[in-house]
This record gives C-alpha cells, structure tokens and sequence, in this order.
C-alpha cells in the first residue's frame, strides 16, 4: 500500500520531540508517528510492530576492557538498530560507539550482518556501516576493532517535513522496488553495503587458497603483473584482488537481471551466468571469459561462495531493471577499485551528463566507429551508443557492439565496461539475429603496437606463463582470425591429454586455422602451445587465453576507427614509480613530437601521449 504522506504529522512529531526530556519519550513519539503515516503499509506495519518489541533488547558478547560483556540497545531488530539521544549534536560520538558495541555484540552472537544502523534524537538522523578499509584481511569480521563511518543523514526540520517520510521508507521499510539509480545502487552494493561486507567474508574464507591453489594462485599473480608492468605501484594485498573479484560477480549478476528482467532461480543458474553459459544463450558471445576472475564459477568455488551469490541475487531482486538510463556500476567501481590504484592508474571519473555532452557534438554517422582507449566503466561507451540508437535506429546491436570498441589497462574495468555496454545496447541484444560480441579489450593502449612489436614490423612479441614467444602477424588478417589461432591452440590442450609432438600439432594445425596463415607462424603456435599445455598441467592455465586474444588484439585494430574518444590517464611522468615504463613513455612522447624541456619533463601528462598518438580523423577528449 502507498505511504501516506501528511506533513502535519512530521510538523507535530517535530515540535514533540523538541519538548521532550526522555530517550524514551522520543522512542514513544516516534513509533506513534510511524503508526499514523503508514498506517496502509502492511509491510511497514509489521516492522513497526518489532520495533516497538524490540525496545531495550539486551546484547552479549560485547567486548569491554578485554572482557565479554553485556550492552542494552535501545532499539533493535532484526534488521534495524537504533541509538536514541535527547541532543544528537553532544552525544553524537557516544552514539556511534554504542552502535559500534551493538554490532560487534551482535556479531560475536552469530548474527549476520543485516542491520541498518541509526543514532538519532528525533530530529537529527545519522546512517552508519562499516568502515571496509579499516579491517585487515585476516581479520574481515566485526568482532574485532572495526570503525563506523557516517553513511547518509537527514535533519528533520519545518523545511523538510514533507521529505522525512520519504526518507524513512526508503531507509526502514523499502516498500516498493527501487529505482536503478547511481545513488541507490551505490548505497545497496558499495563499500558500507551489507551485501558487500557479506560477500567479503564469504571471500575470505576462499583467501588461504590464494597460496596453495594453483589456478587461483595464478589469476592472482597476473593480476597483480598487468597492472604493475605499466605502473609499479597500486595495493596489490589479497584482499584487493578479493574486492575486485567481488565487483566483477555483481557485474556479471545485474547484467544477467537486467537482460532477463528476472531473477535467478536456484544455484545452476548462478552457475551458468558466472561461466557465460547463461549468456550464450541469451545471445551474447565472451561477454564472461577465463579472467582474472573467473575461479568463482568453479565447481569448489561455487559451493564455498552460495551465501554470498544468495545476497547478491536476493539484493538485486529488490530493484525494478525495466529501464536502466544512467552508469550505475560508476558509483560503486569509483569506491572499490583501490584509491592508490586510481591515482596511478591516473583515472578520474567523468559524469554521465559530461560524456553525454561531449558525444553531441562528434559528427557521428550511421557507419562511424569509435573508439574509447581508456574507457573506465564505460561511460562514453554508453553514451555513444545512445547517440547511435537515437539518431539511426535502424542500427541492430551487432552493429554498434561493431562500431563501439573500448581498451582499458585496468583488469576490473573490462567487465564493468562490458557491462555498461550490454545494459546500453538493451532489448536490441534479444532482437539481434546473430549472437552480439562485445568488442572490450584489456591492454595498454600506449604500447600497443609499438610497445609490443617486434624490431620488425611483420612480428610482435607475446608472453604465455612467463615464456616469450615471437609470431609473425603477416598472414593475420584481423583480430577474427587472431582469435582463432589462439583458441585453437587453447583447444588442443584441452583435447589431448599428453603434449603433442610438433609434427601432430602441424598437421591438426592446416585444417583447423585459416589457410592463409603461413608454415612459419605455425610452428611459433607451437610453441605458444607448448608453453600454455605446461601451464595447464601444472595447475597454473586459467587466463593464458583471454590474456592473449585481449592483449594483443589491438595490434589488428589499426586504421580502423573514425573518432577517439574518452577521459585518458591525467597523470604525470613523474607520478609513475616503473623505471622502465618511464623509459617507454620518454620513447612514445618523443616520437610524438610532446616531448618538454628537462626542467619541465617531470610535469608531462601522459594525457599528452594520448593526445599525440596517431593519425585519426576526428580526436575528441575532454
């Protein structure tokens, strides 16, 4: 049922609290007030009921002078904890400490964490959670020393009478599907989000296998390697790559929701959306691949990590995905994608309003390709593709999915990008007579091709589990026969369980890859195999394959774009700790003719590199 939304009311319950003397007496008023505006919401009414039960509920298990104690909450639930206060504005710090003990109590009880934490006098309302960053990997529970951070607030004032209910369903009662909003999914998936802090404890446990499982030993280390090769500093800790991992699973969830306009069902479903399977049926190719975070949807792993599948889909199922109009996986890549990591990636958040406008004043065409070589979340992805759609709405979500292509060196942000380009191409994805590829890569856009290549213009260098290996590119036609030159020797080690000998991968080789590739690119796929079978039979080959047709793909994707477009990294030769990476960008701003004087080297931005790099017809950055 609606809420009824009287302001006198809240003008009544105002003037009530101000007079009254007593904690209690402002609880009182409180629930009386709660009571009359939502008096139709049987939902709301049934947590009115707990609340007025849940007066004075006493909490063990709180931790006081290295002994456990007892602790009297003023309200509580089971979802809602409330610290009363006659003024807010003295007590606040006591509050947040008590609130801080109730939850602890709670968590040493064995209760998960569901609460939505609140200290107020009736007129003054401040939202806690969690502080994440404060909490050491070995140690992510709430049981021990743990911070609570402000999280939201609202003061109830003559000028705001109209707004508070409002604001308490939206935080007590939720008594209508939200709104996919930046705001909304921020609040509900970010850093102080019960689903989050909950899939982060699940996670945890999966932690000690970071050192002795092979497979996600290695998704680890080259998780750590692509980010390091190019910059050298950023918070590599497990933990980091256990939120990255996180973040990457709830991408994949609300893309699923979103096509689907459904909910999960049961545990195979999970499954089969974090394996691709899922999304193969629904019409769109490698949108899931074998990266950096794949582990999850292995048989152990998927068993070990249902609860936090669970409360992700139950979280999501609360949200009305019939129409998603903005960049809603911004707000929460932009809180955990490690801060170090961000400022020297050099990555600096545009708003969707921003990307939009400079979209407007490209001169797209119907045919135009656009390319986005540092593409983020996929901000300018989206809105380029809005553009496309609104002016041309003949065009099918194949063609824009061929016509829209992005690059970016961060591992997280090729998922989070797919997935705002998935959530933006919409309904014409089922519509779509051939299965959609969404054309997303990970790779340094700076060195590739030059920074990969050869000496020799006809032979670029690639690395399989830390074995280097030339291939001679002349009989690569493009990134589609690339593609299939490395799966099919992905394919032969999972077909055949001993090593091949050359000879028999030769003659497996002439009919199962283009005619045109040459005798002597053949042989070096041999090795490339060689290397990519031991690491299989060590336990070690789960992302060879999506690191090789991502990272140098862009070697096939020359001359082929009408405009450039994006944010590129805003972050100075100075900033980056890598000493060879300097020595590269010393090498490209020199060949690009940007590069300053000694004294004012430190200074340059490699925004600057950007700028300078390449012949193209249109070049558009903010």
């Amino acid at each position: 049922m609606p809420v009824i939304f009287q302001s006198a009311y809240a003008e009544e319950f105002l003037r009530s609290c101000k007079r009254a003397n007593t904690e209690l007496a402002k609880k009182e008023l409180f629930l009386q007030y709660l009571t009359k505006v939502f008096v139709r919401d049987s939902a709301a009414q049934a947590l009115i009921t707990q609340l007025s039960l849940g007066a004075e509920r006493a909490i063990a298990n709180i931790m006081r002078g290295g002994e456990l104690r007892r602790g009297r909450a003023d309200t509580q639930t089971e979802t809602v904890i409330i610290e009363w206060e006659k003024d807010l504005a003295k007590t606040g710090e006591h509050a947040r400490e008590q609130l801080e003990e109730y939850l602890e109590g709670n968590w040493r009880s064995g209760q998960e964490y569901r609460f939505i934490l609140i200290a107020t006098d009736g007129h003054r309302w401040r939202i806690y959670a969690p502080d994440w960053s404060r909490l050491e990997l070995g140690q992510f529970d709430l049981g021990g020393a743990f911070k609570l951070r402000e999280v939201r607030k609202f003061d109830l004032t003559s000028d705001t009478v109209d707004a508070f209910p409002l604001f308490l369903d939206e935080v007590l009662f939720a008594s209508s599907q939200k709104a996919p909003t930046l705001e909304n999914i921020q609040n509900d998936f970010g850093d102080t989000s019960a689903a989050f802090i909950n899939s982060m404890i699940s996670l945890r446990g999966c932690a000690e296998d970071l050192a002795t499982q092979s497979e996600l030993q290695v998704a680890f280390e080259q998780w750590r390697r692509f980010l390091s090769v190019a910059y050298g500093r950023f918070d590599d800790s497990p933990v980091m790559f256990l939120v990255h991992t996180y973040l990457s699973v709830f991408a994949k969830l609300i893309a699923y929701a979103v096509i689907t306009r459904s909910p999960l069902s049961d545990d195979s479903d999970v499954a089969e959306v974090l394996n691709g399977a899922a999304f193969e049926r629904l019409n769109v190719e490698r949108f899931v691949e074998d990266d950096f975070f794949h582990w999850v949807a292995s048989e152990a792993y998927l068993r070990r990590l249902r609860p936090m599948f669970r409360e992700l889909n139950r979280r999501i199922c609360e949200y009305d995905l019939t129409s998603v109009k903005e960049d809603i996986l911004k707000g929460v890549y932009q809180e955990l994608i490690d801060l170090d990591t961000r400022h020297a990636l050099g990555e600096y958040y545009t708003p969707d309003w921003l990307c939009e406008l400079v979209v407007s004043d490209l001169p797209l065409t119907r045919d135009s390709r656009i390319l986005d070589p540092a593409c983020g979340s996929g901000s300018f992805l989206r809105a380029a593709v809005a553009r496309l759609r609104k002016e041309h709405p003949a065009l099918g979500a194949n063609a824009l999915a061929e016509q829209v292509v992005g690059i970016d060196i961060h591992p997280l942000s090729v998922q989070i990008a797919k997935t705002t380009m998935l959530l933006a191409l919409g309904a014409g994805v089922a519509a779509a007579r051939e299965p959609v590829t969404l054309h997303i890569y990970l790779a340094n856009s700076l060195t590739v091709p030059r920074g990969t290549a050869d000496l020799f213009e006809s032979s670029f260098s690639v690395s399989v589990d830390n074995s280097q290996h030339i291939l001679d590119i002349r009989t690569i036609d493009g990134p589609e026969t690339f593609d299939r030159i490395v799966t099919f020797c992905d394919d032969m080690v999972d077909r055949f369980p001993e090593p091949l000998p050359r000879e028999r991968f030769v003659k497996l080789a002439r009919p199962g890859l283009p005619a045109a590739i040459s005798d002597l690119l053949i042989g070096q796929l041999f090795e490339v195999y060689r290397s990519m079978k031991r690491a299989f039979d060590e336990g070690r080959d789960s992302i060879w394959k999506f690191i090789l047709q991502n990272s140098y793909k862009p070697i096939f994707l020359q001359g082929r774009f009408d405009l450039v477009i994006g944010n590129p990294p805003w972050l100075t030769y100075a900033a980056v700790s890598n000493a060879e990476y300097q020595t590269l960008l010393k090498d490209l701003s020199d060949t690009y003719s940007v590069t300053p004087s000694r004294a004012n080297m430190p200074h340059l931005e490699i925004a600057a590199i950007f700028l300078g790099s390449g012949p193209i017809d249109v070049m558009c950055s903010i």
